[in-house]
């Protein structure tokens, strides 16, 4: 989160995007079929999908490295999706093409068109845990924690609650039936 903004406008994402998804794709070969850990998330920019020169590159790779499209998912932030027009949401649509699938972050427009993201090869939607069991019908989403559940549960996407952070927190997201959740109360972030 430090360095995106100075990455962005220094032109750098391309080649971060690049390495992070390089080794992504390295480390699920390295792992293979038998390992439990079925798959990883990966972070694509915006930046790097519209980028001309880059993202012919990304699809070649990408392409070569089909047998992995249903073990890696590309995050990108609904921030930067809310912006981009038809014609740039095409890149999406290429790489979900591929059979690669989606995971929209830093959810903080609440009044998610979920079956325009599951067009859009979107499996996973991530929201924060404040938002989810405190926020949802205090920012004005036509949505209860219950039915945003139930709503993407009807599209066949995941929803992943972050920033979990205490055990009364993962009482309350049980009892919402929610199956995946990350935060410090699980780990912190390490390398695999």
């Amino acid at each position: 989160g430090s360095y995106l903004h100075v990455a962005e406008t220094s032109g750098m994402m391309p080649l971060i995007d690049n390495v992070l998804l390089v080794k992504s794709v390295e480390k699920l070969r390295r792992l293979g079929a038998d390992c439990r850990l079925k798959g990883g998330f990966c972070y694509i920019s915006v930046t790097t999908l519209l980028d001309p020169e880059f993202f012919p590159e990304l699809v070649e790779f990408m392409e070569e490295n089909s047998g992995l499209s249903e073990s890696l998912i590309f995050e990108v932030s609904q921030p930067a999706i809310l912006g981009l027009n038809a014609a740039e949401l095409g890149a999406l649509d290429t790489l979900g093409a591929l059979g690669y699938g989606f995971s929209l972050d830093h959810v903080a427009d609440l009044d998610v068109d979920f079956a325009s993201l599951r067009e859009r090869s979107f499996r996973f939607v991530k929201i924060d845990a404040k938002t989810f069991l405190h926020d949802l019908q205090a920012k004005g989403s036509p949505f209860s924690a219950a039915e945003m559940k139930r709503a993407l549960d009807d599209f066949e996407m995941k929803l992943i609650v972050e920033k979990v952070e205490d055990e009364g927190a993962v009482a309350r997201l049980l009892d919402y039936g929610i199956e995946l959740a990350q935060g410090h109360l699980f780990g912190k972030p390490k390398p695999m």
